[in-house]
């Protein structure tokens, strides 16, 4: 399975098959730079809700960090209130 590592690699492979697809659907005709940059813009606009997520390593630090914010915060509201 491919890791958020990964992204780059996959979103170039991506583009590269669809630009081999186009060429071979054109049967070996001349092709035109704003055509290639069409396919590459398509692609682009596939993937970009995927390209700005977090990396999922750091998610282990943020749940880690509201953890320990919420003991603090319930050992201060039981040390106000002398209840456990």
């Amino acid at each position: 399975m491919a890791s958020h590592d990964d992204l780059e690699t996959l979103v170039g492979k991506l583009k590269r098959s669809a630009i081999d697809a186009w060429l071979h659907d054109e049967d070996g005709r001349s092709t035109r730079q704003a055509a290639l940059f069409a396919i590459l813009w398509s692609v682009d606009s596939l993937v970009e809700r995927w390209t700005d997520l977090p990396d999922p390593s750091i998610i282990g630090d943020i749940v880690e960090s509201s953890r320990q914010i919420t003991r603090r915060l319930a050992g201060a509201a039981a040390s106000v209130d002398g209840t456990a």
